[in-house]
């Protein structure tokens, strides 16, 4: 394995570790516990936990698209209404299975990582943000995009609701 691609893999074992603790240490009476409210809608840990399981296996999806030569995502794409209908569309899954999902979606980013050409990692394409990011980034993102999200349910653990961004 090339040293950028161990760098890469360093990376994401890193954030994975900074992050998976905390999700493993939640209970399902957190679930319900409010992370973020935004307008009228309000965020808890269960949902928080709903868009990861579908972002990483998602982002995953995409990156592999990427490098299929494929498009990432739609053009008519839109993040807001995609997260939205995935938490109504899950709600009722236990904290175990979603769990489950991020985990295994993690476990094959590596594996897609390890099995990946050097010369894949530059390729560029659109991400659900509009931004664009390599495949390098594209894979960073997955895992800080989880360590931010545990790292706002560690605080909605020991604090009061926020608004949101």
């Amino acid at each position: 394995m090339s040293e950028r691609k161990q760098s890469i893999r360093a990376y994401m074992e890193a954030r994975h570790a900074e992050s998976w603790p905390i999700l493993k240490s939640l209970r399902p009476e957190d679930l319900d516990r409010p992370v973020y409210s935004h307008r009228d809608e309000t965020w808890r840990i269960r949902e928080i936990l709903i868009h990861l399981a579908d972002a990483e296996r998602g982002l995953l999806g995409q990156v592999q698209r990427l490098c299929a030569g494929e498009q990432t995502i739609p053009p008519d794409f839109d993040l807001e209404r995609w997260n939205r209908r995935t938490v109504r569309k899950y709600a009722d899954r236990p904290l175990e299975e979603l769990l489950q999902r991020i985990e295994t979606s993690f476990q094959e980013a590596l594996a897609f990582l390890d099995s990946l050409p050097e010369e894949k990692l530059d390729l560029v394409g659109r991400h659900p943000s509009g931004q664009m990011l390599s495949t390098e980034g594209y894979l960073r993102r997955i895992v800080d995009h989880r360590a931010e999200h545990a790292h706002d349910i560690q605080q909605a653990l020991t604090s009061e609701v926020r608004e949101a961004g």
